[in-house]
């Protein structure tokens, strides 16, 4: 019985382990993703502003 109980624990210790490493992976597809909406909000943002910096000189 203990044996069996191990080879359960071990087997849910690896299905754990996966899920991890997948939530994981998730999670840092996710960083990317609002990391590049960020950095693209803050480059339309910019342009926006230099075009009417550029409006306003001209």
């Amino acid at each position: 019985m203990s044996r069996a109980r191990s080879v359960t624990t071990a087997h849910a210790a690896t299905l754990g382990r996966r899920r991890g490493r997948r939530l994981m992976r998730l999670e840092r597809a996710r960083a990317v993703t609002v990391g590049l909406l960020l950095i693209g909000g803050v480059a339309v943002v910019a342009a926006v502003i230099l075009g009417a910096i550029v409006q306003a000189v001209t």
